[in-house]
């Protein structure tokens, strides 16, 4: 889990708060596992490609190419989290 200062990190809900924050993580060098029940957002960073008028496509890219950004729908990574970030819908 712990390495050096270095966590990993469960976002739920990769909206407008939960995305830049878990880049933050991973530019932080942390290992992120993204979590959203909407398969088009995970699908979209998939491909690079941002949802988010905040975040460009290549700061999507940029942050899947370091290796340490993993989105997906199965809550089943939150076992190998060290810390788990809720980032719930605001209306």
């Amino acid at each position: 889990m712990k390495k050096d200062d270095q966590y990993t990190v469960a976002v739920v809900g990769l909206g407008y708060v939960g995305l830049p924050l878990a880049g933050l993580f991973v530019a932080g060098g942390h290992t992120v596992y993204g979590i959203d029940l909407d398969d088009r957002k995970i699908k979209a960073l998939q491909r690079g490609e941002s949802y988010l008028t905040d975040l460009t496509d290549s700061e999507v890219k940029s942050l899947s190419a370091q290796g340490r950004f993993h989105p997906g729908t199965s809550f089943g990574v939150v076992d190998r989290a060290d810390v788990i970030i809720l980032c719930v819908p605001t209306p």
